[in-house]
Formats: structure tokens, C-alpha cells, sequence
């Protein structure tokens, strides 16, 4: 479903087109939410259209330009017609944020069933491949373009709040995919980072043992907002990691979206 309203004017990434998968709620939702108060026009992708549907008519009631995509990150097809349906769209597409994410089946690894693993893997890694390939094209006939690809607090060293081992070792590969991918794609003037975003209570950890997150310093989700409009128009260097926490925490912000956990 295409939502269009009128253009925002002014704003840091006027003019610009940004598709987020996993677009309809949570870190998805936000950001796009985020992206369009500053003028950019959001392509939202989700498996379920109507959660994007719903952000993308409250972005387009605001003055903004929104597009609702049913697609699933799994399906090479359905990538390739969600790229599709941005370009055809809005002409163009200047970043692409991979959110959309499986969170891994819970439990030992001795516990947990190799086809559960192999979806998380599927979602996480290849569905950020599938859809680099997809924008590829696009942005490297212009020589300019963004990919974020969304990595996890659990992967640094020491972590020990590790709800899925499958998702964690997912996010790792992400990480090298990115590190890779930005070497190749420096040549074409494609930027590529990983993004950090820290730990929000969203329906992603929906299942998560008991007592997971008691006493840990969560986000409201609200924070990845300011942290992925920073991050898409500073001048970070390709192939970087942008932890939104110290950055956060950089311009006093971080309090403001913070909580103990009960």
C-alpha cells in the first residue's frame, strides 16, 4: 500500500529516500518516524503491511512521505519487490536500514533445534543480503548510498546477557558482513556501517527467560530516533560501528530515554 502526502520541507534528509525492513513497530517504527520528521520519505517493510500501513498513514496525516510494503526478508522475490516498489515510488533509494530480525530460539545449544538456528540465519544474515543486492543496482549506477545493518549490545566481548546464542551468533556475522561489504563497496561511494542500538522491552524479546532484564538499564524504544537520524547524516566513516549509547550519553540525552528494569 503507497501512503503519499505532502512533502516535508526542510529537515536534514530532505529529499532523501530511506527503505527500513521490520518498519511497522518498535526500532522500525521509530526510526521511520524519526527519519520523516526530518524530511526524508520512508519505505516500510514488514511481513505484516498492516503495521506498516498504520505508521506510514500516521507519517503521511503528519505532512510526510511514506510507502507501506508487505515483504518478507526470507523470500528473494519479495525482496526483490520491495526495492521495486520504493524505486517506482519515490525514483530513488538513498539508505537502506536492515532491522528486520528473527530473535532466535531460547534455550542450551543442546536444547535448541538446527532448523530454528537456520531461520534466525536465514532472517538476520541472509535477509540483509538479499536486500544489499536488491538497492545494489540502484545505488551504485548514482555512486552514493547508506546500508545500516542493525547489529546487537550481545555481541561485544564479555556480554553475559545472551537471550538466543542463535540471534547473538547472527548479529556476529552481520558484523563481518558489514566490515566486508563496506570494503567492497568503498569504490562506488556506498557507505556501509553497523548499527548498535541498545536494549529497549519491545515484543522482540517476547518469550525471554524470567528475570532477564531485571536490573539491567534499558531504552524506551523512542531512542533509536535521534541515534539512526545522527547517524545518516554525519559524516561517520564506512566500515565503523555506531553504538547509539555513548552517543546518547554524548549529547545528554541518554537519561531522558532510560529506565531500571523492575
Amino acid at each position: 500500500m503507497a501512503s503519499q502526502g505532502q512533502r516535508t520541507m526542510g529537515g536534514r534528509l530532505s529529499g532523501k529516500t530511506v527503505l527500513i525492513t521490520g518498519g511497522g513497530r518498535g526500532y522500525g517504527e521509530q526510526m521511520a518516524r524519526a527519519l520523516a520528521g526530518e524530511g526524508a520519505a520512508v519505505a516500510l517493510a514488514s511481513r505484516t503491511e498492516s503495521e506498516c500501513a498504520a505508521v506510514a498513514a500516521d507519517i503521511v496525516a503528519g505532512g510526510g512521505r511514506a510507502l507501506a510494503i508487505a515483504g518478507d526478508v526470507a523470500s528473494d522475490a519479495a525482496v526483490e519487490a520491495m526495492a521495486g516498489a520504493a524505486l517506482r515510488a519515490f525514483g530513488a533509494i538513498d539508505a537502506l536500514v536492515n532491522n528486520a530480525a528473527d530473535p532466535g530460539p531460547i534455550g542450551a545449544v543442546s536444547a535448541t533445534d538446527a532448523a530454528a538456528w537456520g531461520r534466525t540465519f536465514d532472517v538476520n544474515l541472509m535477509g540483509a543480503l538479499r536486500c544489499v543486492r536488491a538497492v545494489l543496482p540502484a545505488m551504485a549506477a548514482r555512486k552514493a548510498g547508506h546500508i545500516i545493518n542493525l547489529s546487537s549490545g550481545t555481541v561485544r566481548p564479555g556480554c553475559r546477557h545472551i537471550r538466543s546464542l542463535a540471534y547473538t551468533t547472527s548479529k556476529y556475522a552481520v558484523e563481518g558482513f558489514s566490515w566486508g561489504l563496506a570494503v567492497e563497496l568503498e569504490p562506488l561511494a556506498i557507505r556501509v556501517n553497523a548499527f548498535t542500538p541498545g536494549l529497549a522491552e519491545t515484543r522482540f524479546l517476547a518469550g525471554m527467560p524470567a528475570g532477564y532484564l531485571r536490573g539491567l538499564t534499558c531504552q524506551v524504544p523512542e531512542h533509536v530516533g535521534p541515534a539512526i537520524v545522527h547517524l545518516l547524516t554525519s559524516d561517520i566513516a564506512t566500515g565503523e560501528r555506531f553504538d547509539a549509547l555513548p552517543w546518547l550519553e554524548e549529547q545528554g540525552l541518554l537519561e531522558r530515554y532510560s529506565y531500571v528494569h523492575d
